[in-house]
């Protein structure tokens, strides 16, 4: 029985590999539990509240010298967008995960820029 339950892993592994789903999961050393990177989105899920998250974003982008063009939210979710100098757009969602934890997703780009969101993820982990 648990060899097959093994089997049945390892298969799940694979396929996810073969397909193209597989994220990459880096630990993050911050908040809840790690970053996942996959296709050109970031996401973090952090020890904090989506009101303190949403004030470190546009902090953030403020510092960076990036326009805030929509901020919407509230104390369980959060909308930002923007945009860089060169026109590509930045769309940040903050979620309420459970009373201690949230969930921050960040896309740099149409396609999305994994290097640009990691780097957004980072200003605003270090505004927290």
């Amino acid at each position: 029985m648990r060899s097959m339950a093994l089997r049945a892993a390892s298969l799940l592994c694979v396929v996810a590999l073969c397909s193209g789903c597989a994220a990459l999961l880096v630990g993050a050393g911050v908040g809840a539990g790690g970053v996942m990177i996959a296709k050109g989105k970031v996401t973090a899920l952090l020890d904090y509240s989506v009101t303190d998250i949403h004030a470190a974003a546009i902090q953030a982008l403020t510092d960076m010298g990036l326009p805030v063009e929509e901020d919407r939210g509230d104390a369980a979710t959060a909308q930002i967008r923007s945009h860089y100098s060169d026109g590509k757009p930045i769309r940040i969602r903050i979620d309420t995960i459970n009373d201690t934890t949230s969930r921050v997703r960040i896309r740099s780009g149409q396609i999305g820029s994994e290097s640009r969101a990691q780097k957004l993820l980072d200003e605003i982990q270090a505004r927290l």
